[in-house]
């Protein structure tokens, strides 16, 4: 398991996002994922409330910041020591 972590943290952003992906794919494919949205999906045909789960949202990986969000958390930082 730690080689595949090891392995993951080389991989660029797009890849990640692709390996995120495929991820996605594989737990949708079970059997209790289906479960959970045929259920899902009957209660809002009877027009019930659905929650959202926490458990089976998933999560986006946190982008990478970029010189624009950079320099605009930095002004952010001085505007409040100026204040």
């Amino acid at each position: 398991m730690l080689e595949l972590k090891q392995e993951i943290s080389r991989l660029s952003l797009k890849e990640r996002r692709e390996l995120n992906a495929y991820m996605i794919r594989l737990r949708h494919n079970t059997s209790a994922w289906k479960k959970t949205v045929s259920k899902r999906m009957h209660e809002m045909g009877q027009g019930k409330k659905i929650s959202v789960d926490i458990s089976i949202s998933v999560p986006r990986p946190r982008a990478e910041p970029t010189e624009r969000t950079r320099a605009k958390a930095q002004r952010r930082k001085v505007r409040q020591l100026i204040s």
